[in-house]
This record gives C-alpha cells, sequence and structure tokens, in this order.
C-alpha cells in the first residue's frame, strides 16, 4: 500500500487478504480504471525482489 492512498479502508485489505487465502496466489493485487495496482499483497516470495527495486520502480512489474 501507498502513503498517498488514504481513502483505502478496512474492508478493501480484508478483500485483499481473502482473495489470497481462496486462491493462494504469491501476488493480489486490485484492478481499478482497467489496471492492477497497489495496494497489493506479496507472499514472502517476492521480498528479495522488492527488496532490490530502486527508489523510483514501483511493483507494477511484478504485478503484471
Amino acid at each position: 500500500m501507498l502513503c498517498d492512498q488514504p481513502l483505502v479502508t478496512c474492508s478493501v485489505i480484508s478483500c485483499i487478504v481473502e482473495a489470497h487465502q481462496r486462491t493462494r496466489a504469491s501476488i493480489v493485487a486490485l484492478q481499478y480504471a482497467g489496471s492492477l495496482g497497489v495496494p497489493a499483497l506479496f507472499t514472502h516470495a517476492h521480498f528479495a525482489e522488492l527488496r532490490a527495486l530502486n527508489s523510483t520502480e514501483g511493483a507494477k512489474k511484478m504485478i503484471h
């Protein structure tokens, strides 16, 4: 989740967690305006790749 998403509710986060529990997907992301993006859930399998992102890169490539 990004710091500039104050309107994301607990309900949205719960939906992401439930989708992961249901599908066991290693990445679960929201779709809005025809695009996938954050907030998103990444399992530990992606932590090293997330840490390797530089400060100007987001995880969008990983999500896609």
